[in-house]
């Protein structure tokens, strides 16, 4: 959940649908898995509840192993986990956003994805 927002902002409600809805469905449309990095096992069930999770491939809880507090929350674990997690599943790239944007952009995906063969970054 999000302290200054209130609540979780991938489950907010944005024409008619959570956004994170959204998003998956625009990114379902390049047939590459999907993965969701949540902060606990319990925003895990509250995802698993609320939306339709046919097209996810599966889920990460973040590795807060990573800092002695753990009652931090920050994107960077978020990320952290993403890349560790893929890493440890052979994955040699990936593409990875924020949950709480839906309004991505398809042209831009296709272009940034692209890039991946001819960059190293």
């Amino acid at each position: 959940m999000s302290r200054r927002f209130g609540s979780d902002k991938g489950l907010h409600i944005h024409d008619g649908k959570p956004i994170i809805t959204h998003q998956i469905e625009k990114l379902s449309q390049f047939n590459y898995p999907i993965f969701l990095v949540a902060n606990t096992i319990e925003q895990v069930q509250t995802y698993i509840n609320s939306i339709d999770i046919a097209k996810i491939t599966a889920f990460f809880n973040d590795d807060h192993d990573l800092i002695e507090n753990k009652d931090i929350r920050s994107p960077l674990i978020g990320l952290y986990t993403a890349f560790k997690e893929l890493s440890q599943l052979n994955y040699q790239s990936a593409f990875i956003f924020s949950c709480d944007n839906p309004f991505l952009n398809l042209e831009v995906i296709q272009f940034m994805m692209e890039q991946i063969d001819y960059n190293d970054a």
